[in-house]
């Protein structure tokens, strides 16, 4: 998918949204997903503009229905969320949950540099071998 955005672009990748084991495997400072999910949801809502680009790459949540996917994403305010799909995430492309949903964005930058362009992947280093123009890796 080819997406091109203006302004202040956010992004973010890998919450864990409802998963148990990731505050232990991944050593987070929290008690409970609760907990988690309360301080990510309001840390974004703090720096991310509701009228900004937010891009989410991969792993908003894990092994939970898609309700629960659309209550979390609704507590945050930015409007423009586009969602690149992790190993963990289910088919959210016909649920309008999120703006866009793909496997990868070509993201073109005209606001930062004339003639880049990012490629947003959760398996950048199969991007990197497809494309020959000086990509950013995120």
């Amino acid at each position: 998918m080819k997406l091109t955005l203006h302004g202040e672009i956010f992004f973010m990748a890998d919450t864990h949204f409802c998963h148990d084991n990731i505050i232990v495997f991944n050593n987070r400072p929290f008690t409970s997903t609760e907990e988690m999910e309360d301080k990510i949801i309001n840390n974004i809502n703090d720096v991310v503009p509701k009228n900004g680009s937010f891009i989410f790459v991969g792993d908003f949540s894990c092994h939970i229905n898609k309700e629960k996917v659309r209550e979390l994403r609704n507590r945050i305010n930015c409007k423009n969320i586009h969602f690149v799909t992790g190993n963990h995430d289910k088919d959210y492309t016909q649920d309008h949950i999120f703006n866009t949903v793909s496997d990868r964005i070509k993201l073109i930058c005209n606001d930062l540099c004339q003639y880049q362009y990012l490629v947003v992947s959760e398996n950048i280093l199969e991007e990197l071998w497809s494309i020959s123009s000086r990509p950013w890796p995120l």
